[in-house]
């Protein structure tokens, strides 16, 4: 396995351990976060949607999708910049320091594409 797509398998690990608490104490994530509790389901949906696509991104990492890879880097990077602003105007500052998890795996996942023959941005 690569490193780009060992990189997606500890993003999808991250995404399965992030998801798992929303989908079955989700105010506790939520307190963490200085969330309020949310007694809706869309919370725990929110949680399953996360193990879904975790799952997509470890079968990508298995099959070596290089194009998944790279499609990555942007939506993390982004998904980045939109926690930061949702953290700032809306959720609070913890929310906006998730933000580094994603661009750290995102710059991760750069580096290690760019370090491969095959793989280059």
């Amino acid at each position: 396995m690569s490193p780009a797509a060992k990189s997606l398998v500890g993003f999808a690990i991250y995404m399965t351990l992030t998801g798992l608490p929303l989908v079955f104490s989700p105010n506790t994530l939520l307190g963490i976060l200085g969330l309020p509790p949310a007694h809706e389901p869309w919370i725990r949906l929110l949680g399953m949607f996360m193990i879904v696509v975790s799952f997509y991104y470890y079968r990508a990492a298995r099959s070596e999708a290089v194009e998944f890879f790279r499609a990555t880097v942007f939506g993390r990077t982004f998904m980045g910049f939109y926690m930061v602003w949702l953290g700032l105007t809306q959720a609070g500052w913890v929310l906006a320091a998730f933000a580094v998890g994603e661009w750290l795996g995102a710059a991760i996942t750069w580096f290690a594409l760019r370090s491969s023959p095959k793989g280059g941005p």
